[in-house]
């Protein structure tokens, strides 16, 4: 009887599943790539939204007249360092206010005259790829109290 002839290399149900190990990695490896990145935007979200919070907790515990004369209030008033412990974790960060009259029209010469306040309170950042997000926060602050 004649001897078989020994083949080298790899039979096709090896390459196969070895093909498929491979697939499974490579997607457990984007599953948890993916997840980072969202989890980085939470916690980025999250800082911005303690920010803003905290400014306009800040505005609330402030005397009203104060407030409603801080001049032209069509301009934010945008700020880098009032909040610099809390900015360093957001690349390129900045806390924007605009304080508006709840109870005037647009163009209302008479500005002051308010017992309500609206407050807007945006937090910019970058996120990692550059691109630049907002948080905005609004709220309303009466000459009476909350």
């Amino acid at each position: 009887m004649p001897k078989l002839k020994k083949n080298s290399g790899f039979s096709l149900i090896e390459i196969l599943i070895s093909l498929l190990f491979i697939g499974a990695l490579v997607t457990i490896l984007l599953t948890t790539t993916g997840s980072l990145f969202t989890r980085r935007q939470s916690d980025l979200q999250s800082v911005a939204a303690k920010i803003a919070t905290k400014e306009i907790e800040r505005l609330r515990g402030l005397d009203f007249d104060p407030l409603i004369n801080q001049g032209d209030w069509s301009l934010p008033n945008c700020d880098t360092t009032f909040y610099a412990t809390e900015l360093q974790s957001l690349r390129a960060g900045k806390v924007c206010r605009d304080l508006s009259d709840y109870n005037s029209l647009p163009n209302d010469p008479v500005i002051g005259t308010t017992q309500i306040v609206q407050v807007a309170i945006t937090v910019y950042w970058e996120n990692d790829n550059g691109v630049e997000k907002s948080l905005p926060m609004d709220t309303l602050i009466s000459e009476n109290g909350l």
